[in-house]
C-alpha cells in the first residue's frame, strides 16, 4: 500500500463536506479503496481552493474547476516527481464532479459547476491492431462450430 501524505483543509466546512462525501460513497456501494481515493482528491481540491481564497462550496464555479485541472496537469506526481498523467487529472475532476452531483441531488446546489467543464479524452494505448476476419473465414468458423 502506498503512503500518502494527506493535507486537510483548514476550513471545517470543507473537512465536513469531504467526510460526508466519503460516507456517501461507501453508502452507494463504492469500495473503501476507491472511496478513499476520491476523498483524497476532494481534500486536495479543497486545499487548493482555500489557497485561492474560496472557502464555500457555493462559490466554486466552472472557471475554478478548469483552473484546477490546469494546475493538476502542470504539477509533479507526488510519488515519483514525473508529470501527472492525464487520466490522473481526469480522476480528480470526476471525483469533484461526483461531489457536486451529490450536493445538487440533496438540493444544496442548484447547478453542478462541473457540468460545464470541457475535458479532453485520454488517448487509448493500442499496441496491436485488430485483425478483421474475411467473410470466408467467418463462414468457416461458423461451420466448424456446427459439427
Amino acid at each position: 500500500m502506498r503512503n500518502f501524505v494527506i493535507h486537510y483543509p483548514k476550513d471545517e466546512h470543507y473537512r465536513n463536506q469531504a467526510e460526508i462525501f466519503y460516507q456517501d460513497l461507501l453508502t452507494l456501494g463504492y469500495s473503501p479503496r476507491s472511496s478513499r481515493a476520491k476523498y483524497r482528491n476532494l481534500l486536495e481540491f479543497f486545499c487548493w481552493m482555500e489557497a485561492a481564497g474560496i472557502t464555500e462550496t457555493e462559490q466554486i464555479n466552472t472557471t475554478h474547476l478548469s483552473d484546477y485541472f490546469n494546475h493538476l496537469k502542470h504539477r509533479p506526481n507526488k510519488l515519483n516527481g514525473k508529470p501527472v498523467k492525464l487520466q490522473t487529472c481526469l480522476n480528480h475532476l470526476i471525483a469533484i464532479g461526483q461531489f457536486f452531483n451529490g450536493l445538487q441531488q440533496k438540493g444544496i446546489l442548484n447547478e453542478n459547476p462541473s457540468n460545464g467543464l470541457k475535458l479532453p479524452r485520454p488517448k487509448r494505448n493500442r499496441t496491436s491492431k485488430l485483425q478483421v476476419l474475411t467473410q470466408n473465414e467467418i463462414t468457416t468458423l461458423y461451420q466448424a462450430t456446427e459439427t
